[in-house]
């Protein structure tokens, strides 16, 4: 994500890198709250700036500043990223290749659940798709990658 920023007071606050932790707590609000709620939840999530100092600033620049912050949240990318470092190691796609059985069921199953299951536990579809370059499948901890990939940031250092 180039960085984005809001102000607030004369003072430019920056947007947060967006990680599936924070995502996943705006989709599960979303639904439930009026937009100008949202918008607070969002800013809120995605900065430094207290909820007090939300609900006190100009309602026009809040319902901008959201807006903005909601539109690329649900912004939609097809690009499959095949490799990404994250904490100092390396993570690389599925090989559709050499896709072991119990990476599929694996898969199958999450994508047989509802959508909110999926939406609150998409760091754990990360972690099926996504391995430790290197490491079969089943070698690593799955456990630990979904728990680590919580705070996979939206754009990481990719390499093609």
């Amino acid at each position: 994500m180039t960085k984005a920023f809001i102000e607030y007071e004369g003072k430019k606050y920056e947007v947060k890198e967006l990680t599936i932790k924070m995502w996943k707590d705006i989709m599960k609000v979303k639904d439930l709250l009026d937009p100008g709620d949202l918008f607070v939840k969002c800013i809120e999530l995605t900065t430094d700036l207290t909820r007090e100092q939300i609900l006190n600033a100009d309602a026009l620049e809040v319902r901008e500043a959201g807006e903005k912050i909601l539109s690329y949240i649900q912004q939609s990318n097809k690009k499959v990223v095949q490799s990404f470092s994250f904490e100092e190691i390396d993570y690389e796609f599925l090989d559709v290749q050499t896709l072991s059985f119990g990476q599929f069921i694996d898969i199958d199953t999450f994508l047989g659940k509802d959508e909110a299951y999926r939406i609150q536990n998409l760091n754990e579809l990360a972690a099926y798709l996504y391995s430790e370059k290197g490491t079969k499948y089943g070698e690593g901890n799955i456990k630990k990658r979904i728990k680590k990939f919580d705070n996979l940031r939206s754009e990481e250092h990719t390499s093609e």
